[in-house]
């Protein structure tokens, strides 16, 4: 190229051809072939941003297309991506960085198994979930160009130490970006909330699935989905899901727990209690573990204790049975034996001698909507302990088929339905208040005793026959 004169059109079109193959253009053609909203976005060159926006308005494209920017602009850097869980990493942002890295020629190595992709001058793309093992300890070190939470209004009570403890110090060298993703929760609260609604630092973009050129038919879809479901304007689901507001939506959550209503400190005192563990195995999604204590003398039930962890071998699942079982001292345990969960439970059960029962899976919803009215009366209670226990009670929704969705977290509410099915708290009886010996009341609680049984025993004596008096 430097042998040929610059005026020649050898030399232009050489020229040109080395323009086109620099991160430069790349970074402006992937840009370029976003809609405005989301061009507007993805150039907002604030170091703290989130986008509120409806289903399918394609933010997650807007994300896809900030993460190769940054790792074309910062060379033997990170470009980082969290989802709730592994599973939707990989469902949402996977397919679309896989499409652009062909679209554009990229030339990055896709290494699927460990949800990275690594392009030509040595940055990286990471895609994690906040389910699997040793998550915060996964995001410790590393320098990131940019840091996207997706589903961010799923996080809750961990978001905000995410961002000020591990995120923030670890843009400080590129001086990158922060972003959070994320449609309306169903309930008002929370970090993504404060950030989208409040004056507190973050630069916030909105648009929705009518933004989106990619969906021609957008309102005429919305509108049939509107007769279909009989919505009106004011249908808190319609909303949030498909206007993008902050409503409070109840009727999306698949269980009706509440703070204010169903969390205790400690257990009633001076009652024998009995315990259920169970366990429900998982991978990448937590082998969770849930502790429920019941009692004969009271009706209600007790989560005393929930947890979870990602990547557990069979062994490792049974030595943390053990530690539990040490810890409560359960009358039975109870897991999981679908799919490879009935290959774990025989070896639980003929090689560590665990004693498995099998969890009932069938009517789940039916399960779900008993738990639902021990909840709403006040007669299952949460130890304040288990707070991601509460998060999933708290922003699990129902999918389209009145389930829980499948891309977001249910293996610690899973865990703490199997132990509930098996607590027999409805059989409680509650134990008569008797007064003190001598004093006037106790005198009336024996009048009255005396009142009872005679009643009965007259109430025996008219239902027998003659001859039997």
């Amino acid at each position: 190229m430097q042998s040929l004169s610059k005026n020649s059109q050898e030399y232009q079109t050489a020229l040109i051809q080395e323009f086109l193959k620099r991160p430069l253009y790349k970074r402006l053609k992937i840009t370029g072939d976003l809609h405005p909203k989301q061009q507007a976005f993805v150039l907002d060159e604030s170091k703290d941003k989130a986008a509120l926006c409806t289903r399918r308005a394609g933010k997650s494209h807007g994300a896809a297309a900030m993460l190769f920017n940054a790792a074309l602009e910062h060379p033997n850097s990170i470009a980082l991506y969290i989802a709730l869980t592994r599973v939707s990493a990989k469902n949402i942002m996977w397919p679309i960085l896989t499409e652009m890295n062909t679209k554009y020629d990229l030339r990055a190595e896709m290494a699927e198994s460990s949800l990275e992709i690594k392009l030509p001058n040595a940055s990286r793309i990471m895609l994690v979930g906040a389910d699997m093992k040793n998550f915060i300890e996964r995001l410790r070190g590393p320098k990131y160009s940019i840091a996207i939470i997706d589903e961010a209004g799923s996080f809750r009570s961990h978001l905000q130490s995410l961002i000020d403890d591990i995120l923030k110090p670890a843009l400080l060298d590129y001086n990158g970006a922060l972003v959070l993703l994320g449609t309306p929760g169903v309930m008002p609260l929370g970090t993504f909330y404060d950030c989208t609604t409040k004056d507190i630092g973050y630069s916030v973009h909105r648009w929705s699935l009518y933004d989106n050129p990619y969906l021609p038919n957008a309102r005429e879809y919305v509108s049939q989905l509107i007769r279909k479901r009989q919505w009106t304007e004011l249908n808190p689901t319609y909303r949030r899901e498909y206007l993008g507001e902050w409503v409070v939506d109840l009727d999306a959550l698949v269980y009706r727990f509440r703070r204010e209503r169903n969390v205790y400190k400690e257990l009633p005192a001076n009652q024998t209690w009995n315990r259920v563990l169970a366990v429900d195995f998982g991978w990448h999604d937590q082998t969770a573990f849930a502790v429920i204590s019941y009692s004969h003398t009271n009706r209600r039930a007790f989560l005393e204790y929930s947890t979870g962890y990602s990547e557990l071998i069979p062994s490792d699942i049974a030595r943390k049975l053990e530690q539990i079982r040490e810890r409560y001292d359960p009358v039975c345990v109870v897991a999981d034996t679908g799919g490879l969960g009935k290959s774990i439970t025989e070896e639980f059960i003929r090689r560590y001698s665990i004693p498995i029962i099998a969890a009932e899976k069938r009517d789940k919803l039916t399960h779900i909507s008993l738990m639902n009215g021990d909840f709403i009366d006040g007669n299952l209670m949460v130890h304040e302990s288990c707070s991601e226990l509460m998060d999933q009670y708290e922003t699990l929704t129902k999918g389209d088929d009145g389930m829980e969705d499948p891309g977001m977290k249910n293996d610690l509410c899973d865990a703490a339905l199997y132990a509930y099915w098996r607590a027999r708290h409805y059989l409680g009886e509650i134990p008569e208040d008797i007064p003190k010996e001598g004093s006037l009341a106790h005198g009336v609680y024996l009048e009255k005793k005396m009142l009872e049984k005679e009643i009965e025993e007259f109430e025996k004596q008219e239902k027998m026959n003659w001859w039997e008096a």
